[in-house]
């Protein structure tokens, strides 16, 4: 029977052990054998060469072909063999330098396990890796491009920040280029869509030069700095503007201070940075004031009569939905959903409409809101307060006692708001009632039509998962599961999933909310789920989430529709929160051109080309964002 011995030999005699004839199964238990019985028996003190060893990872993408069912134990043992090697170099001999043979063959038998760990754990994922570590992140920093799953490799493997190519080439210098090379399509095109780009390798930076396993020498750190340096003195060279000028300057600079471990992380540092504006300029809030103290009335459909009710959470100051419902003669219900319409105001040629379209979105930070639009506009004069009129646009269904859907009807409307109220006293009425019989009434009705809405769609559980633990950046995910916030999300998911596929099934112009995830990463997710054992642990949970991530896809705005995965949806898309998100508006506006006015199809034409643009910029916009929001709140720990 052939042992780890006999591969010992083999390997140490002529390096080749393909010629055994035994099962993959086996020859994996033998190679791990090898490598175990060799780092247990590591002396320092002997002259033995064990260069050979590192022969076996020539091996590794062959034999270790293996299913998901097995995959946990080979991971497990070989995490425990990488943390015995870890232990061995910490206790390194004081005698012994770190320049010794002995020391740097474990440093290298690490680096290649850490590699094909790495590999073993991803290679469903990343079909592109074909046994090289560096090839491997290589692949995942430029080309997969989520810096989840890099931040994720670098946890998992901390020796993967010093991976070279072939010529001795290190990632690190590769970043940098590319980081310099994002700069300049950036500043070139005198505009924000490669931002993301510039802070996507930004952030890699901060991982590599963050790690504390990074070998970059002090000289190379200076043959760095006086390149970049060389760069800004040559900027009057360039033939850029005064602003961009001062934006190449400032991200040059940026990374001279990551590279040296300095950087600043102040309020005003990361607005700049980031390209997110805390307040509005003066030109923004004179506008503001000069419309809403000239705005008249338009013809508008008045509704007075039906209960109109917000439900939100006791701090929302920008009230952007509300419902209201009642009891038709054949019994059927008649649901109306209420969406605040700030476009009443603004038009698009606005400069509150420009600035909204380059803020994208409010930000909800802890202890700081950053607006979309202006406080006046959006927490009052266009916010849907109680006892107030407010312009709005109206999506009333008539629903049967089964649910089904008989009849539909959009308009521009002037509502009457009866009543703000939050989840907490929803569900107190629910359960004890109230003297106000119309607020009872329509809590009631509210109630019994909330499974009726909700069979529509069915939430993937992995969707679920992400979107309740994530920042909530825009604050219109309703995480609670209380019947109040089950009611609210089931009508305005019911909402945006009736516009959507009206657009769809006329083949206008619109922006869908998309999430594509096909069944090869369907599977992916599912084998994850089962490799982790789950308890109560917080720590365990966490890392179940952040696996989970690492492969799951994000949503996006699309002009095509591709589905909603997530919400196993054929059409949906975003209209319910126009005073916080700049696709909101972009939906609105569609129903402007294409449903509550006649058009041709040169508008079609010119409104798809328009409607593109700024669904680019959405899009393009959020990692920046997500990326402030992290720093803001990072800075605000730090400084406690």
């Amino acid at each position: 029977m052939v042992s780890y011995k006999d591969v010992d030999k083999i390997l140490k005699e002529n390096g080749e052990i393909t010629d055994l004839i035994i099962s993959k199964s086996k020859m994996r238990n033998l190679l791990l054998d090898l490598i175990e019985h060799k780092v247990d028996n590591f002396n320092y003190e002997t002259n033995n060469d064990y260069s050979y060893l590192l022969k076996i990872f020539d091996y590794f993408p062959f034999y270790f072909q293996v299913n998901f069912n097995d995959k946990k134990e080979y991971y497990l043992r070989m995490q425990g063999i990488i943390g015995k090697i870890k232990e061995l170099i910490k206790q390194k001999p004081g005698n012994i330098n770190k320049n010794s043979k002995q020391f740097q063959f474990l440093k290298k038998l690490i680096d290649n396990l850490e590699g094909s760990t790495l590999s073993f754990l991803y290679n469903d994922y990343i079909n592109n890796y074909d046994g090289s570590k560096y090839d491997f992140i290589n692949y995942l920093v430029f080309d997969v491009k989520r810096i989840s799953l890099v931040e994720d490799a670098i946890k998992r493997f901390p020796y993967i920040v010093n991976v070279e190519t072939k010529d001795s080439e290190k990632l690190i210098d590769n970043v940098i280029r590319k980081y310099i090379d994002e700069l300049n399509i950036y500043t070139e095109k005198k505009e924000l869509n490669n931002l993301d780009d510039l802070i996507y390798y930004d952030e890699v930076l901060k991982l590599l030069l963050g790690s504390d396993k990074l070998n970059f020498d002090i000289d190379r750190r200076k043959e760095w700095l006086n390149d970049i340096n060389g760069f800004i003195d040559n900027m009057n060279s360039f033939k850029f503007n005064d602003l961009t000028k001062q934006k190449h300057v400032f991200f040059l600079n940026d990374l001279c201070d990551l590279i040296m471990g300095r950087q600043e992380c102040h309020l005003d540092y990361l607005e700049y940075k980031y390209d997110v504006k805390c307040n509005f300029n003066q030109s923004i809030n004179a506008e503001c004031k000069r419309i809403l103290n000239n705005k008249g009335t338009s013809d508008r459909y008045i509704i007075k009569d039906d209960i109109i009710l917000t439900f939100d959470g006791k701090d929302a100051k920008e009230i952007d939905d509300a419902l209201s419902i009642r009891r038709l003669e054949n019994g059927n219900y008649y649901l109306g959903v209420h969406i605040a319409d700030p476009l009443f105001f603004i038009g698009n040629n606005s400069i509150i409409y420009d600035e909204a379209k380059r803020r994208t979105t409010s930000i909800y930070l802890s202890d700081m809101t950053v607006s979309m639009f202006p406080s006046e506009l959006s927490s009052n004069s266009a916010s849907l307060l109680e006892g107030k009129m407010r312009p709005a646009t109206s999506y009333y269904y008539e629903i049967s006692s089964t649910g089904e859907l008989v009849n539909y009807q959009f308009f521009k409307s002037y509502i009457y708001v009866y009543k703000n109220m939050t989840y907490q006293r929803f569900n107190e009425i629910l359960c004890e009632g109230c003297d106000d019989l119309n607020i009872m009434r329509t809590i009631t009705d509210l109630a019994t039509i909330e499974p009726l809405l909700s069979r529509i769609y069915r939430i993937d559980p992995y969707y679920e998962k992400i979107n309740r633990q994530d920042m909530n950046i825009t604050d219109t995910n309703i995480i609670g599961s209380s019947i109040s916030e089950k009611l609210v999300e089931s009508a305005m998911v019911y909402n945006n999933h009736q516009v959507a596929s009206y657009f769809d099934s006329k083949g206008l112009p619109f922006v869908y909310r998309v999430h594509a995830i096909d069944e090869t990463e369907r599977t992916k997710l599912e084998q994850f789920s089962r490799s982790i054992n789950l308890n109560d642990s917080k720590s365990e949970y966490s890392k179940y989430i952040n696996l989970i991530k690492n492969v799951y896809p994000k949503a996006t705005y699309s002009l095509n529709n591709y589905g909603h995965s997530g919400l196993n949806l054929e059409t949906y898309a975003h209209i319910t929160s126009p005073l916080r998100r700049f696709a909101d508006i972009l939906a609105s506006e569609c129903l402007d051109k294409f449903y509550f006015n006649k058009f041709n199809d040169e508008d079609v034409y010119y409104f798809s080309d328009s409607l593109k643009d700024s669904v680019n910029r959405i899009n393009q916009k959020r990692l920046s964002i997500e990326v402030f929001s992290a720093n803001y709140e990072k800075s605000k720990r730090n400084n406690k």
